[in-house]
């Protein structure tokens, strides 16, 4: 299920009752026994039933388990613009759309949504154990960053480069740079994407906004492994228009397991 909201959270299919290994245990109320498919771990209660009624509820467990795949890897989508239903972030929820047959976790966060304030230069992230001193959404966007396996950040063109919007961004992840001696560490692996749209038709300015997405990615030991470069796109209706673009992005979230 998905929404386009900030901070959405799309969830592929997880059991709720995971329990760390199989095998069979009994109990003074009826047998316990753990059950295993597809990979997930399943108690169930048989409680004496007869034996034909047990055959029949464990395939329909195995039915049901058979549906439910395990969560392969979590994806935060950042998009770096004022409005969360403009172009990038139509590109943004294509590449999505994509990833969804994949059964992944997403976090989706448009940044013309958030509380995120300038970075003061006060250098306190270099003092203490690298926390920033300011409370505001910064925090609840770089928690879901480390928890992810896959980075997509998106930026439309302002003026040749990023926007202020993702500038700022950037800035406020001081606490995690590799130059700061007290940062907080970020789990080696990660992977990153990232997504460029213009309205020229020259590819320039897009490659700069790609280049300052990745200059950001190697100071947090993130990879990048692919990029996508949409021009020609002043409004919502220009994009709709270019079909191949759209399937572009679509195919880049639908093949994002195979980048990694």
């Amino acid at each position: 299920m998905f929404t386009a909201g900030a901070g959405e959270h799309v969830l592929g299919g997880r059991s709720e009752h995971h329990i760390p290994s199989p095998g069979t245990k009994f109990c003074q109320v009826g047998r316990i026994r753990r059950v295993q498919f597809e990979g997930v771990v399943n108690i169930k209660m048989l409680c004496k039933m007869p034996y034909k009624d047990q055959l029949v509820h464990e395939l329909n467990l195995k039915k049901n388990f058979a549906d439910k795949k395990e969560v392969k890897m979590r994806i935060i989508c950042i998009i770096g613009s004022a409005r969360s239903n403009g172009s990038t972030a139509a590109i943004v929820d294509k590449i999505i759309e994509g990833m969804r047959e994949s059964n992944v976790e997403v976090s989706r966060y448009c940044l013309g949504d958030m509380n995120v304030n300038f970075c003061l230069g006060c250098k306190k992230c270099y003092e203490y154990s690298g926390r920033c001193i300011q409370n505001d959404d910064m925090d609840t966007i770089m928690s879901d960053l480390l928890k992810s396996d896959i980075v997509v950040i998106a930026s439309p063109s302002y003026w040749g480069d990023i926007t202020g919007q993702l500038k700022v961004f950037f800035d406020r992840s001081t606490p995690y740079c590799d130059t700061n001696e007290n940062r907080i560490a970020i789990q080696k692996g990660k992977k990153g994407i990232s997504v460029a749209i213009r309205a020229g038709q020259s590819d320039r300015e897009n490659i700069h906004i790609i280049e300052s997405i990745e200059h950001y990615y190697g100071h947090l030991g993130i990879t990048p492994i692919a990029s996508l470069s949409i021009k020609g796109v002043n409004t919502i209706d220009d994009l709709y228009s270019k079909e191949d673009e759209i399937n572009r992005a679509y195919e880049l979230g639908k093949n994002i397991i195979n980048l990694v």
